[in-house]
């Protein structure tokens, strides 16, 4: 079967995009390689332009599950705090809203499914060879591989993963950001309130979600990383030499915190020796754009 689009990940970007081309009449596959819900590093803000496009039951469903309005941003500088208004919908009549993406993800895949998307769940595009009609791609699923076609491929696989599709020099680079996210539960931040974070090499910000959780998600250069890591790893070789000096760890649940590398920015490279003609049917979408 020759599907029209192979959409490869199902974020809000990849599902958004299966639905609404399915919506349109289009056949379409969504390629997924990990079984949902999952979490994943994001900061997980729906703001409130961005709302109608939870459009329907979508947007009901993000309204019923999603954490409280909020209405203000800040910015701290010591014990101060500046805030502000933030903007509402277009139409007045909602505010952005916060969900988590293990939430988020599975009412948007499920979305694009209702509307006829062929969803192949968990399965990975591990190669793709032009032909005449468009693209045939090899999935593997489980241990076993099996081939699929389409017309056109829509990269919507990350910024940073590694696949098929020439997105991101593998090269480190000192401004390469690494992203982290932890939840936390009975915070004291103000429900309708999201402050951002501004520190040396990063920045970051908090928001009230769902299920009474606030979301801490930040990213830093990795130069600046390395810097904090050395500092850790000095302080920790003094500890070890002057017990007595030695500055005690706060402990937390690492199944509430994750962490990922993405680098903003990079634009779609050609590879050497292929013509604008051989990538002009794959698009990227999401975090593939950079």
């Amino acid at each position: 079967m020759l599907h029209d689009a192979i959409v490869v990940g199902a974020g809000p970007a990849g599902s958004t995009a299966a639905r609404l081309l399915a919506k349109a009449g289009w056949k379409i596959a969504l390629i997924e390689k990990a079984e949902f819900p999952r979490r994943k590093v994001c900061g997980e803000f729906i703001s409130a332009s961005t709302l109608p496009l939870l459009d329907g039951a979508i947007g009901e469903e993000f309204q019923h599950r999603a954490g409280p309005e909020v209405r203000r941003v800040g910015l701290y500088a010591g014990a101060a705090m500046l805030s502000s208004p933030m903007p509402r919908s277009a139409n007045g009549a909602a505010w952005g809203r916060a969900l988590r993406r293990e939430r988020l993800d599975v009412i948007l895949r499920d979305a694009a499914v209702a509307v006829g998307a062929k969803l192949i769940q968990p399965a990975k595009l591990i190669h793709l060879l032009r032909n005449a009609d468009g693209y045939i791609g090899t999935l593997k699923a489980g241990n076993g591989t099996a081939e699929i076609a389409a017309r056109i491929v829509i990269a919507a696989s990350g910024s940073w993963e590694k696949s098929v599709f020439p997105v991101a020099d593998e090269a480190h680079r000192a401004s390469d950001l690494f992203a982290f996210k932890a939840h936390f539960m009975e915070s004291d931040l103000a429900a309708d309130l999201m402050p951002l974070l501004v520190f040396p090499g990063g920045y970051g910000g908090m928001v009230a979600t769902d299920g009474g959780r606030t979301t801490l998600s930040c990213c830093i250069r990795r130069d600046w990383l390395e810097r904090a890591r050395e500092r850790r790893r000095r302080e920790a070789r003094i500890g070890a030499e002057h017990p007595r000096r030695r500055v005690p760890v706060v402990g937390s649940d690492p199944a509430r915190h994750s962490a990922t590398l993405f680098r903003p920015r990079v634009l779609h490279r050609q590879s050497r020796g292929r013509s604008a003609s051989h990538h002009r049917r794959r698009h990227l979408d999401g975090n593939s754009r950079g």
